[in-house]
């Protein structure tokens, strides 16, 4: 009896093993030995449950557990169908009858289960006949389900997911061989599933029009390591196509490298659209760069006859009395007044062609900027007074600026200028301070303009309009531009505040390596 009880106690490891050992036990139990059946049911990890007259006479822990009751004793003198979903009653009901009444062994079968708390739980459910207490009783083994199906449900939506997915999908094993393509891949590549699979990697390499980013997907792949860039790919029509690549190992449970998985975005239009962007911008570059030499071409050009109609205009106007009479003095005047303004202008352009085409080059030294912001005040000082409007400068600290003293003047000139032309009657203030570098600030409480005003004014050739004040004034919208590219071109910044009807801020900052030192 020793030897024998010690085979049936062996540890029961499995439905099946308990199953098979059932007939051992069940002559045991038919004697009235429950305390051997148990002993062998207890252990068992899958449910047991043993019926009478359909009334639960014994379950053991992991069928209560499985059912979520906290002990065997709440599941005693219940009805196992109970615990069926609707749509299953009937067929538990009928496979019990038979187990009963026909002495059937029945396999296993799937069932859904509601448990205690309400939620559905999936189990193989097996049947057999067995005396309990000397009456004929159905066992029932359940085996659970649920995390294997719940594992299924997740596995079926990743495989629709990937069957789905919009990008190309290749699987390959750790040494190159492709195991998988998705639908996507055969309709972008022109291949069918069973042309690839079992390919070695070598088949992919074909593909790969661009050798460098290859070179770098098969460094990552003996390293273990993931890739991430662009390939240009060739389809099985010979077409060549972009694609964003990644490719990551994926590890296994005991940690070491079981596949590797490719997933390929399409990038062709993006691409194209890229090229045809950059193809436009080489083009508008070219097409920039020759309008710059034109103008400083014309601009050379233009200067030649205006100086000599600037200078015997000048002589005209401001020779002896007797030199000309009438009104030829006036009428020489207006042509003098004409050609500086043109000259002005194809300095300008000439200025603008320089910083456009990076030609100009900065004669840098260093010098006070009291003597700049003073030298700009008297220039303006004719069209200050021609505008009654005061022009007053606040050097709080008088620094020396290492930057190109005639450029310098130059920004200030052209900022100042408009501050005093559209100030009529008002006042503009020229600060000099060291506050972050070296700044120099034009405030003027002139017609100032709204945000899209001055984006306007400094755009090349625009002047803001406000409620039509641009026609009133001359100029040809160079001033503050040039003014920015040249504050752009000492490493500084051109900033400009302004409010319609109050006034406007123009700051120049140079930066701080360009402020020398305090006087």
């Amino acid at each position: 009896m020793a030897l024998r009880l010690a085979e049936i106690v062996e540890p029961i490891k499995s439905t099946r093993y308990f199953q098979s050992n059932l007939s051992m036990y069940e002559g045991k139990a038919r004697a009235n030995d429950e305390s051997l059946f148990r002993s062998l049911a207890d252990m068992s990890p899958d449910g047991v449950i043993v019926q009478c007259n359909d009334i639960i006479v014994y379950a053991n822990q992991a069928a209560a557990q499985f059912l979520k009751f906290g002990d065997t004793e709440d599941l005693l003198g219940r009805s196992m169908i109970e615990f069926f979903t609707p749509c299953y009653q009937k067929i538990a009901e009928d496979r019990m009858q038979g187990v009963i009444k026909e002495r059937l062994s029945l396999p296993f079968l799937e069932y859904a289960l509601e448990a205690k708390d309400g939620t559905i739980v999936s189990a193989e459910f097996c049947s057999q006949p067995v005396y309990w207490n000397g009456k004929l009783a159905a066992q029932t083994l359940m085996k659970d389900l649920t995390e294997k199906n719940f594992n299924d449900d997740i596995f079926k939506t990743l495989s629709r997911a990937v069957e789905q997915c919009p990008d190309s999908i290749i699987s390959m094993n750790p040494i190159g061989i492709v195991e998988y393509v998705n639908p996507h891949f055969e309709e972008r590549f022109g291949y069918a599933s069973d042309e690839i699979c079992d390919q070695e990697f070598h088949f992919f390499i074909q593909l790969v029009r661009s050798r460098n980013g290859l070179i770098e997907v098969i460094k990552s792949c003996k390293a273990n390591r993931s890739w991430r860039g662009e390939l240009e790919l060739r389809t099985k029509f010979g077409d060549a196509k972009w694609k964003q690549v990644s490719v990551s190992p994926v590890l296994g449970k005991d940690g070491e490298i079981s596949h590797f998985i490719c997933i390929m975005q399409d990038i062709t239009e993006r691409k194209l659209a890229e090229d045809g962007l950059q193809k436009a911008l080489t083009e508008a570059e070219e097409a920039n760069k020759a309008k710059s030499e034109f103008l400083a071409n014309m601009s050379h050009e233009f200067r030649t006859p205006l100086n000599a109609i600037i200078g015997f205009s000048s002589l005209l106007a401001n020779g002896p009395d007797d030199f000309i009479e009438g009104k030829g003095r006036e009428y020489a005047s207006y042509a003098l007044e004409g050609g500086e303004h043109l000259l002005a202008l194809v300095n300008d352009l000439l200025d603008l062609a320089r910083v456009e085409a990076r030609k100009i080059v900065l004669q840098e030294e260093n010098f006070p900027i009291s003597e700049i912001v003073k030298n700009v005040s008297r220039m303006v000082l004719s069209k200050a007074n021609e505008n009654d409007c005061t022009v007053k400068t606040e050097i709080d600290s008088d620094f020396l600026l290492h930057a190109d003293m005639r450029r310098t003047r130059q920004i200030l000139l052209n900022v100042v200028y408009n501050a005093v032309k559209f100030s009529a009657g008002g006042t503009v203030t020229i600060e000099a301070l060291t506050t972050n570098g070296g700044v120099i600030r034009v405030h003027d409480t002139g017609i100032g303009m709204t945000r899209e005003g001055v984006e306007q004014a400094m755009s090349t050739f625009g002047q803001a309009e406000n409620n039509g004040y641009a026609k009133k004034y001359d100029g040809a919208g160079l001033g503050l531009p040039i003014s920015t590219k040249l504050a752009e071109l000492h490493g500084g910044e051109l900033e400009i505040e302004s409010e319609l009807g109050v006034g406007t801020i123009v700051t120049i900052t140079f930066p701080e390596s360009r402020v020398i030192s305090e006087r």
